[in-house]
């Protein structure tokens, strides 16, 4: 009788380190893959941020007989130094839009004018003023969260602080000179104030208005001609928009990431209780070139995104699309006109009255 082993061969050493060769090499495979379906879902997420943001201001529209006003600043524009903010409530775009974005809760309790024409008020030196972030509750609201106002592809949800504090305030009234940065207001030296952050604020145009006239940095280049949807107590309506370059041709919203350094700290980052409306005179920002990369952020007068190759911006009519990033930044008059330039193109599609050419090859992605 003959007897059989029924014995099981064990992997031998050269085997397995195949199959984890083989598995190594589909993860590898896999990982890039997961990454780009990732990115792809926080740009989706990010287009629809701006998509309520835009929704938004056309709602407030119709309820208002105009758009919301890009930033109830001082009524006395400003050329030089520091504005003086002291007088004037000082609300941002995105802060004026919340009761048509589900945030009605946290609008009711404002305590200063909403009103585009509301009044400068002279305070006496140690009393509360009329600023939101001179007083409560306006600067404790400040510090909500809003997830419509962040996105997802950027690390600004978990930066806890900046170097120069959170940025309260941004306007565009003027074009060079001391006040080139075009009337940023930090909340300077207090790096540890974590209020509520955004990513997106309203587009100005080339520098909102008034604007100097004309801007020799930039070869004469009339920035009043290319002022956007808004500026400082602007009240700019739709059918303004589409009797002149029309809403699909005219940028309404953008993204951008604040300061100059990636991830925390960062320069500074935007409020969305004070942001307004920045310009598009300095570019758009480039791509980074590492996490280190000191333009990681372009600035904070700049829109920019961590999206690949692109910058998402909501137009006039509501659409959502993407512009070329770094392609702008050069602010050159050449080819000749400087208008057919990437840069000029860019100007022209923030500016609401100056006849935008529909070629806008220049800048797309």
């Amino acid at each position: 009788m003959v007897t059989r082993s029924l014995r099981r061969s064990a992997f031998t050493l050269i085997e397995l380190l195949v199959v984890i060769a083989i598995i190594a090499i589909l993860i590898g495979l896999l990982l890039p893959a997961v990454q780009k379906v990732r990115e792809a879902a926080a740009r989706s997420a990010c287009s629809n941020n701006l998509k309520q943001i835009a929704l938004a201001a056309h709602n407030f529209e119709s309820a208002n007989g105009r758009l919301p006003t890009g930033w109830i600043g001082p009524k006395v524009p400003w050329v030089y130094g520091v504005p003086d903010l002291s007088k004037t409530p000082n609300y941002g775009v995105l802060a004026l839009m919340l009761p048509y974005m589900e945030q009605d809760a946290i609008y009711r309790k404002f305590t200063k004018s909403t009103a585009p024409d509301a009044p400068e008020n002279v305070i006496p030196p140690g009393a509360s003023g009329p600023n939101w972030f001179d007083d409560n509750p306006d600067w404790s609201l400040a510090f909500a969260r809003i997830k419509t106002f962040i996105c997802p592809s950027d690390e600004l949800s978990t930066v806890a602080d900046s170097t120069s504090g959170p940025m309260l305030n941004i306007a565009c009234p003027s074009s060079s000179g001391a006040n080139s940065t075009g009337g940023l207001y930090f909340a300077t030296n207090t790096p540890d104030v974590d209020l509520g952050k955004t990513n997106y604020a309203g587009c100005a145009g080339g520098l909102g208005s008034p604007a100097l006239n004309p801007d020799t940095a930039a070869n004469n280049v009339d920035l009043e001609l290319y002022k956007g949807i808004f500026y400082n107590r602007s009240k700019i309506t739709l059918a303004e928009i589409t009797a002149s370059d029309g809403g699909s041709n005219t940028l309404m919203f953008g993204e951008g990431l604040g300061g100059v350094a990636q991830g925390a700290p960062r320069d500074t980052y935007w409020c969305w209780m004070g942001v307004g409306a920045i310009g598009v005179k300095y570019g758009l920002a480039p791509e980074a070139a590492g996490p280190s990369a000191p333009s990681a952020n372009g600035h904070a007068y700049m829109f920019g995104s961590r999206h690949t190759g692109i910058v998402q911006f909501a137009y006039g009519d509501g659409s959502i699309r993407g512009l070329k990033r770094g392609s702008t930044t050069v602010r050159a008059p050449s080819p000749s006109p400087y208008q057919t330039s990437p840069w000029g193109v860019l100007m022209q599609m923030g500016g609401v009255r100056d006849g935008l050419s529909a070629d806008t090859s220049a800048v797309a992605p």
